[in-house]
């Protein structure tokens, strides 16, 4: 033989032996007779064995059929055991799933939701990448992750979203900057004139940030930092001011290791945080997550 014996044939024959007929057998198993009676006269003519007692009233499995039913009864009890594992692991599979977040968002928000999913559904499983907003619209345009969730003002063609959350950046300065003193607020100009400690290019904070103080004299950064704790604690260290989400100062200004100082059109830094995914909907685990950040973020 060259070829292994389809297991079907074989459980179809331990069937014959249960039910005392090929046709009992195979309407058991919801396979036409026709079909039944084929398969079996194939494992036969491989086999060079006669398995079944064919007669007008039907068939019925022969002395050998017997013996090898009872040799295949452990294959097919392995069988069994290795398809109910592989479906096993397909359900575990399906409830599984990675997506993708920007720092602020993965920081600040996402546990919150996760926590939530996770009381839903404990065996689900979530797997959080986390980077900037520019390297998540990548991921997502690339099928990476089914889902990310953003916070630049930019969204490229084909990519489909939903908003989770409005935010605000905000300006925040070291406890003996001079601004944390002042008494009116600050003006858009004289934020843009101002050399501030900036996260990475490809944030969504900085971003947001570029497009409010878009001015050809605008001051160059001070320092470009590649997260919101380091931007944070440059800024409480006294390396000049910083903005940064109202997500990522709350902590530090209830702290006093910075003070926020007002602005005076603070709309202009308002955000959306936002879903994204490609498609009309996202994956259906990737749909509940979008749900309860929206639901949880209100």
């Amino acid at each position: 033989m060259t070829r292994w014996p389809e297991l079907a044939v074989l459980d179809l024959l331990t069937a014959t032996a249960r039910t005392g007929s090929l046709t009992s057998a195979a309407r058991e198993l919801g396979i036409a007779q026709p079909n039944a009676s084929r398969s079996v006269a194939r494992l036969e003519r491989r086999l060079g064995l006669t398995l079944l007692v064919r007669t007008h009233s039907g068939s019925t499995l022969s002395e050998a059929g017997q013996q090898l039913v009872e040799l295949g009864a452990p294959l097919l009890e392995q069988a069994h055991t290795f398809l109910d594992g592989a479906q096993a692991l397909a359900s575990q599979a399906s409830r599984q799933m990675e997506f993708a977040a920007s720092q602020t968002i993965a920081e600040y928000l996402a546990p919150g939701w996760l926590a939530h999913l996770h009381q839903l559904d404990p065996h689900a499983g979530w797997h959080m990448r986390v980077t900037n907003s520019r390297t998540v619209i990548a991921q997502v345009l690339t099928h990476q992750v089914p889902v990310g969730f953003i916070e630049t003002p930019d969204l490229p063609h084909g990519i489909t979203s939903r908003t989770v959350r409005t935010d605000r950046l905000c300006v925040v300065v070291a406890p003996n900057h001079p601004w944390a003193r002042r008494r009116r607020p600050l003006t858009l100009p004289e934020l843009a004139s101002t050399s501030l400690v900036v996260r990475e290019m490809g944030s969504g904070t900085r971003e947001t940030l570029d497009a409010a103080l878009a001015s050809p004299d605008a001051a160059s950064p001070r320092l470009v930092l590649s997260s919101n704790q380091a931007v944070l604690g440059a800024c409480a260290a006294g390396a000049g001011p910083a903005v940064l989400s109202e997500l990522a100062v709350r902590g530090a200004v209830d702290q006093g290791r910075v003070r926020r100082v007002d602005l005076d059109e603070p709309d202009v830094l308002a955000r959306q945080l936002r879903a994204i995914w490609i498609g009309r909907f996202p994956e259906p685990l990737a749909r509940e997550l979008v749900r309860i950040a929206a639901e949880n973020s209100r």
